[in-house]
C-alpha cells in the first residue's frame, strides 16, 4: 500500500512540477529600463572611455517547456533609444552612440518555483554606431550573455530582472581600431498569453 502511495504521490508531484513548466511557456511581451554602462576603447591611445546611460527596450519572446522543470525561450530585444557609448575631446560634436540597437535571444530556463523562472541568456545583438564629428555611421553585431529571472505577479503578468554583457566585433576607422562592450541590468514588467 505504501509504495502504491509513493507512486501516486510521484506522478501527481511529477504533473503539478510540469504544469509549473507549462506556465512559462508561450508568447509573452514586456516593456524593461535599467542602466548601462558602455566602455569604449581606441586602439591607437590604447585607452579606455565609457559612459553611463538609462537604458530600456521592449521585447517579445516565444518559450517552450522542454520538461518538468525546463524551459527555452526565443526572443526578440530592440532599444528604445540611442545610448551614448563615449564622448571623445571636447572638440564640438565628439559622442558615439549607438542607435537602431536590437538582439535575437535563445534563453535556456529553469523553474524554480511554481511562480519563479531563472534563465540563462545568450543573444546575437546588432547596432550602428554614430560619430557625426568623424563621420562614422557603422554597423557593429556582438554576442551577449547574462542571467534573468520572471517572477509572476498574477495568472499573467510577470516582473523581469536581468543582467547582461555584450562584445561587440572591433571596426576600424582610418587607422583606428575601435572596440565596444556593454554591461546593462534591467528591471522590466511583462503579460504572457
Amino acid at each position: 500500500m505504501l509504495k502504491i502511495f509513493i507512486i501516486i504521490a510521484g506522478i501527481i508531484f511529477s504533473a503539478s512540477t510540469f504544469a509549473q513548466a507549462e506556465k512559462f511557456a508561450g508568447t509573452s511581451v514586456g516593456v524593461n529600463a535599467g542602466y548601462n554602462v558602455e566602455t569604449y576603447t581606441k586602439s591607437s591611445v590604447t585607452t579606455t572611455a565609457g559612459q553611463n546611460n538609462t537604458a530600456s527596450n521592449i521585447n517579445a519572446t516565444y518559450t517552450f517547456a522542454l520538461s518538468p522543470e525546463w524551459t527555452i525561450g526565443t526572443g526578440l530585444t530592440y532599444a528604445l533609444s540611442s545610448t551614448t557609448l563615449a564622448t571623445a575631446a571636447a572638440t564640438g560634436n565628439n559622442e558615439y552612440s549607438m542607435n537602431s540597437h536590437y538582439s535575437l535571444n535563445i534563453e535556456p530556463g529553469y523553474v524554480l518555483n511554481e511562480n519563479t523562472l531563472g534563465y540563462f541568456k545568450l543573444s546575437y545583438n546588432s547596432g550602428v554606431v554614430k560619430n557625426t564629428y568623424y563621420s562614422i555611421d557603422q554597423t557593429i553585431t556582438g554576442i551577449g550573455y547574462g542571467l534573468g529571472t520572471k517572477f509572476f505577479i498574477s495568472k499573467n503578468a510577470f516582473l523581469n530582472i536581468e543582467m547582461q554583457q555584450t562584445k561587440y566585433n572591433s571596426y576600424t576607422y582610418v587607422t583606428t581600431v575601435l572596440t565596444h562592450t556593454t554591461t546593462e541590468a534591467t528591471v522590466g514588467i511583462g503579460y504572457k498569453f
